[in-house]
């Protein structure tokens, strides 16, 4: 029995639903894409791992999705969450630094939220609690990298592995 990998597991997900709006087979995707039918078969039932695709079938797939090729990137599990972060920090210590924030705020004292709590959240809910506690209040609690930067890291002409490993 194969092993299914579910890093970029998103990014098959979303090839395989526009490829049936499309009403495409996977032959017919896989001519769009550059691939072979196989490969490409494999990548969509998680035999092969999205991450190791190279930037020019990651091109093709954002062209073909008609998305930025940074949302690709962080489909196929290219990117992460931490890798948006400023500068190379501990985003799991960033991360928390915000919730301590969150939870000694007037905000969660007026609704009996403590900083317990909001640490027992799954991740991706921490995470989505900052993002709109920053909104409401107009407030930065982890820093990120500018929307111009990650457009710039998106256009055709900037190669993606090299800016990957950057540093701030």
């Amino acid at each position: 029995m194969k092993v299914v990998d579910f890093v970029g597991r998103p990014l098959a997900t979303l090839l395989f639903a526009r490829m049936r709006q499309d009403e495409l087979s996977i032959a017919q995707l896989a001519s769009r894409l550059g691939v072979g039918r196989s490969y490409l078969s494999q990548l969509l039932r998680g035999v092969k791992s999205m991450a190791a695709l190279d930037e020019q079938i990651l091109r093709a797939c954002a062209g073909y999705l008609n998305v930025p090729l940074v949302l690709v990137y962080v489909l196929a599990g290219r990117l992460r969450f931490d890798d948006f972060l400023e500068k190379a920090v501990d985003a799991e210590a960033q991360l928390t630094k915000a919730l301590v924030q969150i939870g000694e705020s007037p905000v969660a004292a007026s609704t009996g939220v403590a900083v317990p709590m909001l640490c027992e959240l799954p991740v991706q809910v921490q995470r989505l609690l900052v993002v709109l506690y920053e909104r409401a209040e107009h407030v930065s609690l982890i820093p990120r990298v500018s929307l111009s930067q990650v457009y710039v890291l998106s256009r055709p002409d900037s190669s993606f592995e090299l800016r990957l490993n950057r540093t701030s």
